[in-house]
Parts: structure tokens; sequence; C-alpha cells
């Protein structure tokens, strides 16, 4: 019995001594991991846009037509321009402009929202709104 606690305990201390390396070695490595992901990450800046857009039509006021244009421009080319009405799916109206105008919008009775939304060639993209009424 005496024997086999010994050839136990050697057995033991030798798989001690044979993992202790790799164990030391994957915990540095982890330690050097968690000090480098920090610094890599304040490394990246995010950029803001500088494209600006101005809704030129519809304005926010009451208007007495249904027949409403929707002009925008931006303050240099946008990568592309879109618009959104009262919440409803993007839609892309131009690439590589600074301006669009639609004249074929017809808008219901009541209160609505118009978005714009560009983006430059960085895809940063800003964005517009504007809240109007119609009453006839």
């Amino acid at each position: 019995m005496k024997r086999k606690r010994i050839a136990n305990k050697k057995l033991r201390k030798k798989l001690e001594q044979r993992l202790l390396g790799p164990i030391l070695i994957l915990i540095i490595l982890f330690i050097i991991i968690i000090l480098i992901t920090p610094l890599s990450q304040k490394t990246k800046q995010v950029k803001e846009a500088t494209l600006s857009i101005k809704i030129i039509s519809p304005e926010n006021k009451t208007y007495d037509n249904s027949s409403i244009p929707v002009s925008v421009d931006a303050s240099e080319t946008a990568f592309w321009i879109a618009n959104s009405f009262d919440g409803g799916p993007n839609i892309t109206e131009c690439r590589n402009c600074n301006w669009y105008s639609r004249y074929d919008l017809n808008f219901e009775l009541g209160q609505h929202t118009v978005t714009v939304y560009a983006s430059d060639y960085e895809n940063r993209v800003s964005k517009a709104s504007v809240i109007f009424t119609v009453k006839i």
C-alpha cells in the first residue's frame, strides 16, 4: 500500500512538473491579450459626419395643398441620399449627388414627417427631419 502511495505521489509530481510550464505560458498569454486589447481599441477613433443636409421643402408649417415637393440640399457630394415618409422604408433618391427634388408626391390630410439621410464616402450618415401638416 505504501508503494502505491509513493508511486502515485511520484506520478502526480511528474505530471505537475510537465503541466506547470504550459499552464504558465497560457496564463501569461491571457494577461498579454487582456492588456493589449484595450490599447488597440483606444486607437480607433470614430469620425463624425462632416456632411450636413438641409430639407428645403417641405417646411415646418401647414399646407393647404396635398401636392408638396420634397427638395434636399447637401453641403457636399454625398455617396447617397435617401428619405423616409412617416416612418416608412428608406428610399434612395440619388447617388453621388448633393441635392435632389421630387415633385410627384401627394400627401394625405394630417401630420407628416419627412426624414432624410445622407451618407458620405466613409459611411458616416447625417440625418434631418421636418414635420408638416396638410389641411385642405
